[in-house]
């Protein structure tokens, strides 16, 4: 099954890494347009940890789909 089939869901474990990016990309744009000492907290706090567990969470879709596809040992 390819990516671009009609019907295929999209995992669960993605959609959250994509609203996970999405959020800490945000915080850092309110950081970007009005810097401020709330603001770089909301960025330290908030931003960068969401923006890792996005990527982790990523990863790990990708990791599973490769080993499910068979090609990535396990």
């Amino acid at each position: 099954m390819t990516a671009d089939t009609p019907g295929q869901r999209i995992p669960f474990v993605l959609k959250l890494s994509m609203v996970c990016t999405l959020l800490g990309a945000l915080v850092a744009l309110v950081l970007f347009l009005h810097a401020g000492p709330y603001e770089l907290v909301a960025f330290m706090m908030l931003a960068q940890p969401l923006l890792g567990l996005g990527i982790i969470l990523f990863t790990v879709q990708v990791v599973k789909d490769l080993r499910k596809e068979g090609l990535l040992k396990s």
